[in-house]
């Protein structure tokens, strides 16, 4: 597990409005167009939502990628008119929260870009797919599964052919669906 440190960008002096617009430039200068942001800042929930594109196994596909920026709250004295004092109150930072997004984004669309690694594999975690229970993250439906290492009983992952991309080579995979 990787240690908590002090989280950098604490002292920015770029408000969120203007990290969410160098967001977009970013993800526009390399050739992201479909991009929305959702903002309910009274219930700490932002979103950002783009469409990107992937070549898996020859084949061109869209995903839809959804993240959040992280959460990070910051300790202030506020004065308490019913007590008459001053308390220490936790409140977002949404300028740190959002200058973290922006260079996080950055590194991974820079990695995919320069070949460090895939589009897929740098997001699969944030795809989001449509069930009947309505549209989830892959990392959303994963996680619960690998918290009781349940993995194995997945449905496809008990029976499937698989066609590797460099050898051209047939592996079949069986197994046991377990319920």
């Amino acid at each position: 597990m990787i240690k908590s440190k002090k989280p950098p960008y604490e002292n920015t002096k770029i408000d969120p409005d203007s990290s969410r617009v160098d967001i977009d430039k970013l993800l526009r200068s390399y050739g992201i167009q479909k991009i929305i942001w959702a903002s309910d800042y009274e219930h700490n929930d932002v979103r950002l939502a783009f469409e990107i594109e992937a070549e898996i196994q020859g084949i061109r596909k869209g995903f839809t990628v959804t993240l959040r920026p992280p959460l990070i709250l910051k300790q202030i004295r506020l004065y308490n008119p019913k007590k008459g004092i001053t308390e220490k109150v936790k409140v977002p930072n949404w300028s740190q929260s959002m200058r973290m997004m922006y260079w996080y984004l950055k590194s991974k669309v820079e990695a995919i870009a320069y070949g460090l690694v895939s589009v897929e594999k740098e997001f699969l975690s944030q795809v989001m797919v449509s069930l009947p229970i309505g549209s989830s993250t892959v990392g959303e439906i994963l996680e619960p599964i690998m918290t009781y290492d349940r993995l194995d009983s997945l449905p496809y992952l008990a029976e499937k052919t698989v066609i590797t991309k460099d050898e051209n080579k047939v592996i079949e995979i069986k197994g046991e669906i377990i319920e």
